[in-house]
């Protein structure tokens, strides 16, 4: 098992666990137990991980509260990052009324 930090916060908790996430780099990863600060997989390879080692996560499709926890999303394309957009509702002006 390999536990990761990645909550409610960054992964709704409202779809079915298995589809919270895509972990390109871990095919078999199998999601165990969602809670609101981790997320437990279950993969045959997990003697090969060690503590603070990082992975790309795909996140399901449905996210929280996306625009408010970043000012840039990723745009992915092979299961990597190719790219980042400004997310404009981050902006102060965007937010004044």
């Amino acid at each position: 098992m390999l536990t990761f930090d990645l909550g409610n916060k960054s992964l709704a908790a409202d779809p079915p666990r298995e589809k919270r996430a895509w972990f390109p780099d871990i095919p078999d990863a199998e999601a165990l137990m969602h809670s609101e600060e981790h997320l437990v997989i279950k993969t045959a390879d997990a003697d090969k991980w060690s503590p603070g080692d990082e992975t790309l996560v795909m996140p399901g499709p449905y996210l929280p509260v996306p625009v408010l926890c970043t000012s840039e999303r990723p745009s992915f394309s092979g299961g990597r990052v190719v790219d980042t957009w400004d997310v404009a509702s981050r902006d102060p002006a965007f937010l004044t009324v």
